[in-house]
């Protein structure tokens, strides 16, 4: 693997992998990203932005989104989107399309 970071822009369209599924697992009492070789659990943050990484949304219409349900978090919406969508890419979670 990479260890080379990419760069989003606002306009990417992100999608889940098509090699994980997003679900909630009872189990866990939270969403996983589940792959042939791994289960991963997400805590809230992560799980809210993957719930819109459908390839229907670009990055700036899930900050946009996340900005509007967590309107006391001010500017840590677009910061935090970036990092964990930046890492969800390097890990090969999601992908631009």
């Amino acid at each position: 693997m990479s260890s080379i970071v990419p760069r989003l822009t606002a306009r990417d369209h992100v999608v889940i992998n098509r090699r994980f599924l997003l679900r909630w697992d009872r189990a866990y009492d939270a969403f996983v990203l589940v792959h042939p070789d791994a289960t991963i659990k997400l805590n809230d943050s992560a799980a809210e932005i993957l719930q819109r990484c459908d390839g229907s949304r670009c990055v700036a219409q899930i900050i946009g989104e996340l900005r509007d349900i967590y309107a006391d978090a001010g500017g840590r919406i677009e910061t935090g989107v970036y990092c964990f969508l930046e890492l969800a890419c390097a890990k090969g979670w999601v992908e631009t399309g």
